[in-house]
């Protein structure tokens, strides 16, 4: 009897482990189904989002395990807000924040050129194509706050003057330097080195500094063929150092041309911030401020104007406006052209006042056509200047023409009237150079066409803005926390600039992302500067050199060169 009533119970419990196993069967299907239309219909990082936190839902917290992308992912969540972070993390399964320390132990980003980014960019190259590795090395310096900070680990102090390779002087770091890579036909960059400078770079260290990273990109694979700058007063005497000339637009590193070219974006800031202080002549024709003036006072006053994007900062500039190249590519327009040359008939103008209007509306729209040159994004547009660049392209007639014009270019008054001012011959000097490079590219290369708006800093400027937001209020970090921003910016984490920012946004993604760092197997700890700063055992030194906004360097870009 006994044994009758055990058979029947282990009946009933395979019975009850079979049904078990069909109804697991059937929720892992619907499961399935769920995660596949979730897949179809979510964006792919807010689908991995979900599906981690199913995942980890059926854990405890000590259980928890993540993939490299969900790490890269929630480091992105990090940097953006920390207080964020941690309200999210009572919400979600989510790191917890010593780990996402641990997590970017991947690579030691120190000054001078990566020893680990150049092996893994090398690394990266051997399976691309060969225009795939046309590149554009370009630089740019952003000011810094002057700190002091004690590393105990390192038993140092950081924040002096430091180049790289043991290369420190006893000068505390007011300037970081950086160095990128950018693809000339493909959409990728990457930071690759970076200093600390007391005051702006010298041009002689930035000289030696620009060789070797040219010669370190080509031991990668990459082949360097365009440097980007702006016209700082440390660059123009690197160029003229290197023997690079209006006419002769290129060196050479160990045999090997490299073409120069002033950045776009400043080129056009500078002849606005010139032609607002002091105007120009053209052929005995003053081209003045005041016929802007003139125009939005009228203008102004319409129901339906001629100009509606011209506003009053566009005339009068506030404070830091002159910085904005929104406001110089939008005064310097065709349809500020077409509203001077329309204000002239309405007035009824005549003689040379007539002929000065005329002059402004043509310099307004010979630099419109000059910036859309430098400036094309797409292979075809309704405006023909702003098309790429090919054999067939009316660009190469256009700049023709404004190299018959830009020559005869000068500032009202003064001693500037007998000679060109950097900005206009910096223009003169890109048409050569753009000339030329297209010229080299079609006889060693296959290209069909150039996007001119590979050509310029915007995405170094890009990477100084997501580390200057990294701060909250902080206009300029100091030399620890740059090192700490510059680390997740160069590891290809998820950032976003401001919609305000100056730049445009640029679509290039960073050939080394999170995953690429995280297999090394050199480990480092980074994350939040005040958090880094606590973990090593900094300790701030120097606290009185703080300043809101760095003043040089609001001279230096606002400067009339």
């Amino acid at each position: 009897m006994k044994i009758r009533d055990l058979k029947n119970q282990v009946s009933k419990l395979r019975s009850k482990v079979k049904q078990l196993q069909q109804t697991k069967v059937s929720r892992a299907g619907d499961k399935e189904r769920v995660m596949k239309e979730l897949q179809r219909l979510l964006p792919a990082k807010a689908f991995a989002f979900v599906r981690t936190q199913l995942r980890m839902s059926q854990r405890k917290c000590q259980g928890y395990r993540w993939t490299t992308q969900d790490k890269a992912f929630f480091l992105s969540m990090w940097h953006a807000s920390p207080k964020c972070y941690r309200l999210l993390c009572r919400v979600f399964s989510m790191p917890s924040v010593r780990t996402l320390q641990k997590t970017i132990q991947a690579v030691d980003f120190k000054t001078g050129f990566n020893n680990t980014v150049l092996a893994t960019m090398k690394k990266a190259m051997e399976t691309t194509k060969p225009i795939d590795k046309l590149c554009a090395i370009i630089t740019d310096e952003m000011s810094l706050k002057e700190a002091l900070h004690y590393d105990e680990a390192a038993d140092r102090v950081e924040g002096f003057e430091d180049f790289g390779r043991g290369q420190r002087t006893p000068y505390v770091a007011n300037y970081a330097s950086a160095f990128m890579v950018r693809g000339l036909f493909t959409k990728w960059k990457q930071l690759f080195g970076y200093c600390f400078t007391s005051g702006p770079i010298p041009h002689t260290r930035l000289h030696s500094m620009l060789v070797d990273g040219i010669r370190e990109l080509r031991k990668a694979g990459m082949e360097c063929l365009v440097f980007i700058c702006d016209q700082g007063a440390g660059n123009r005497a690197m160029l003229t150092r290197l023997g690079v000339t209006k006419e002769q637009p290129f060196f050479s590193v160990d045999g090997i041309r490299v073409f120069c070219l002033w950045d776009p974006p400043h080129l056009i800031k500078n002849i606005r911030n010139n032609w607002r202080h002091r105007g120009f002549t053209l052929d005995g024709d003053e081209i003045t401020w005041g016929i802007l003036e003139d125009l939005y006072t009228y203008d102004s006053r319409q129901e339906i104007r001629l100009c509606c994007h011209l506003t009053k900062k566009h005339v009068h500039l506030p404070p830091f406006a002159s910085m904005r190249v929104r406001f110089a590519t939008q005064v310097l327009s065709h349809s500020v052209a077409v509203g001077i040359k329309t204000l002239a008939d309405i007035k009824g103008l005549t003689g040379q006042r007539q002929q000065n209007y005329l002059a402004a509306a043509r310099f307004c729209e010979n630099f419109n056509g000059l910036f859309d040159c430098f400036n094309s994004k797409l292979l075809k547009d309704s405006q023909k200047l702003k098309c790429a660049i090919s054999d067939a392209s009316s660009h190469f007639a256009f700049l023709d023409k404004c190299m018959e014009w830009l020559p005869r270019l000068r500032l009202v008054g003064g001693k500037c009237n007998k000679k060109q001012i950097p900005c206009v011959e910096g223009w003169q000097h890109n048409i050569v150079c753009l000339k030329m490079l297209w010229s080299d590219l079609r006889q060693r290369h296959p290209v069909s066409f150039l996007l001119t708006n590979r050509l310029n800093l915007d995405c170094l400027e890009n990477s100084y803005s997501s580390i200057r937001a990294r701060g909250g209020n902080r206009d300029n970090p100091d030399s620890v926390q740059f090192e700490c921003e510059y680390r997740a910016v160069a590891t290809g984490l998820m950032f976003s600039n401001s919609e305000k920012t100056n730049c445009e946004q640029d679509l290039d993604m960073f050939l080394l992302q999170f995953s690429a760092y995280a297999s090394q197997e050199s480990p480092l700890v980074n994350v939040d500067p005040e958090s880094i700063m606590e973990e090593h055992g900094y300790c701030r030194v120097a606290t009185d050199c703080e300043v809101s906004m760095d003043c040089t360097e609001v001279r230096e870009r606002e400067s009339l060169v």
